[in-house]
């Protein structure tokens, strides 16, 4: 079972590379006019919706076999030809579209995302691998390494006024130089070798969850396509721009805690009971909670702050606009993605992923095609917002008689009321601004809400900490 040690080292193998993210953002929007800064947002989310859509169902089936394979060279050998199958197919496809679309001005930065999204698949897969085996430490150093280049390159690039396709090239150098810092003899590809049953078994089980995967990594793009089409890249930019500031830092966290928890509810089951499965779960969810609604609303509360210190000048009033729907769209996400989600995954039966996917991608267009072109940005903020919440209620339902989730009330509302607390006083702090009293908001706003966990004893804080002070 994974320990707080452990644990700790996940949540930080994610924190540390979008904090390094967070800084180059704040960078890009100081040296890039929101027009530029948005042909690159737009290249990121075609890079990201390849690298999610056609190559991360592998990485869950990965995430999800690992531990029990019987026959490791054949299993990891197949995954290797699939993830070249995969390559070949997305390159054939790219210049085919671009060819009947009559789109070859968009060669070079069509090239530049198809190279890095195939960089970031990689190195996702190799993540994949040791987050399947609890192998914390090389999963944050891998992750926190390639964090480091990241900012040198794409930051270095960006200053010598680097092109929107050579900044994303530069994204994707970091991704294939950080996928060398721990080696994994199993995912090497002299290891390639093909297996049918191996192939059918990840097949059944990631052909769902391709959909599934592929339709929400459109979800997470379908915004700024839309808006680019229809309001242009300036409004690209200034929302991409808010979505870093209101966003990342959320999604950021949800990611450090949802896959090792995953893992964790994934060993209660094969390996112990349905009960011990469920116990862990609820605890899962209190903690995702626990994380996801507090930073939400201190990033709410001190948006006036942050929003000078992480952008330029010129995307200020826009982020603060649209940063309260953004935040409250990125909690919905981060339980449904990482916790409503994993009911089907759980039970195998991940078709049904499909079908409310689909109900969420056909809300968030309608609500975008209604909304950008009366509010331009703001409309594809609240069109996301309204999205994610259905789609939030819309799974939920869909999980009855799937898999049963528990969902632990009580620590529910104590959350609630001890983040209502902590907005209530981080309001009071508004006045200060600056580096220093973002330091001082972050850190009273953290000693109020811990203060009212250990207060309200959610997940036995109380008594774990007086048994540690009279231990």
């Amino acid at each position: 079972m994974m320990g707080l040690r452990s644990g700790i080292l996940f949540l930080l193998a994610r924190l540390v590379p979008n904090l390094f993210g967070l800084v180059t953002a704040a960078v890009l929007t100081r040296l890039l006019e929101p027009a530029e800064y948005g042909l690159y947002a737009l290249g990121l989310s075609i890079t990201f919706f390849l690298a999610l859509g056609v190559f991360d169902w592998l990485g869950l089936s990965l995430l999800r076999m690992a531990p029990a394979i019987k026959q490791p060279d054949v299993f990891f050998g197949t995954v290797l030809a699939c993830f070249c199958a995969l390559c070949g197919l997305s390159v054939a496809v790219a210049a085919l579209i671009l060819v009947l679309a009559g789109l070859q001005n968009y060669a070079f930065l069509t090239t530049a995302c198809l190279v890095a999204a195939f960089a970031v698949a990689w190195f996702e897969l190799k993540l994949r691998l040791q987050m399947a085996e609890l192998r914390e430490a090389d999963y944050f150093w891998t992750s926190a390494g390639r964090g480091v280049i990241a900012i040198t390159l794409v930051c270095a690039v960006s200053y010598f006024r680097g092109t929107a396709p050579l900044i994303i090239l530069a994204l994707a150098a970091s991704f294939l130089a950080g996928s060398f810092i721990r080696r994994e003899p199993r995912l090497n590809f002299r290891n390639l070798q093909f297996d049918f049953s191996a192939c059918l078994t990840l097949l059944r089980f990631g052909v769902p969850l391709s959909i599934s995967v592929g339709l929400g990594a459109m979800l997470v793009s379908v915004d700024k396509w839309l808006l680019q089409g229809l309001s242009g890249s300036e409004a690209v930019g200034l929302f991409s721009a808010a979505a870093i500031v209101a966003q990342t830092p959320i999604v950021a966290l949800a990611g450090g805690i949802g896959p090792p928890a995953y893992s964790m509810a994934i060993q209660a089951l094969d390996h112990r009971s349905r009960e011990a499965a469920s116990a862990q779960l609820a605890q899962n969810f209190t903690v995702l909670l626990g994380i996801v609604v507090p930073s939400a609303a201190g990033i709410v509360a001190l948006s006036n702050n942050l929003v000078h210190l992480m952008v330029g000048a010129a995307y200020w009033q826009s982020v603060i606009l649209l940063t309260p729907w953004l935040s409250a769209a990125a909690v919905f996400w981060s339980l449904r993605a990482f916790y409503i989600d994993i009911a089907f995954q759980l039970a195998h039966r991940t078709p049904r992923l499909v079908l409310t996917t689909l109900v969420i991608l056909f809300a968030n267009v309608a609500l975008d095609i209604l909304l950008i072109p009366k509010l331009g940005q703001l409309g594809a903020a609240i069109g996301t917002f309204g999205a994610t919440l259905v789609g939030l209620g819309v799974t939920a339902i869909a999980t009855i008689g799937v898999f049963r989730l528990p969902i632990p009330f009580v620590d529910t509302a104590k959350v609630l009321a001890s983040t209502a607390i902590m907005f209530l006083v981080l309001r009071e702090l508004t006045t200060f601004s600056g580096v220093l009293a973002l330091a001082c908001q972050i850190a009273v706003g953290l000693l109020i809400y811990v203060s009212g966990l250990i207060a309200f004893n959610v997940l036995g804080a109380r008594h774990v900490l007086i048994q540690r002070l009279t231990g």
